[in-house]
């Protein structure tokens, strides 16, 4: 039985635990190749995107001297509860600032 993944996600980036975790979550099988158009597919891949951006953050803010990986997860979710939004969008602006500052924090 083969699964439906998307062609921008190689191995060595993909981690299979999550995607194994999500299906769990959704309480569906994994969709068989062909079924691109099922809402279940966009709703996983939207999921992996926002790990992605979480991911990306945590690595920004892990280059400031100090902070470890779970420091850095909880700087984003600490910000998203207290401004009342989802971590994707602390995310997108811790990504966004270090685009535009071009900020060097290991220096």
């Amino acid at each position: 039985m083969s699964y439906c993944f998307p062609e921008s996600l190689d191995s060595a980036s993909f981690d299979f635990k999550v995607l194994r975790a999500i299906l769990r979550l959704s309480s569906r099988a994994p969709c068989r190749v062909g079924c691109w158009g099922i809402p279940e597919y966009g709703r996983i891949a939207g999921l992996l995107a926002g790990l992605r951006k979480i991911n990306k953050a945590k690595s920004i803010l892990m280059n400031s001297p100090g902070l470890s990986e779970d420091d850095a997860y909880k700087v984003i979710r600490d910000q998203a509860m207290s401004k009342r939004v989802n971590a994707e969008e602390i995310a997108d602006a811790v990504i966004n600032a270090n685009d535009i500052l071009g900020f060097d924090l290991k220096s």
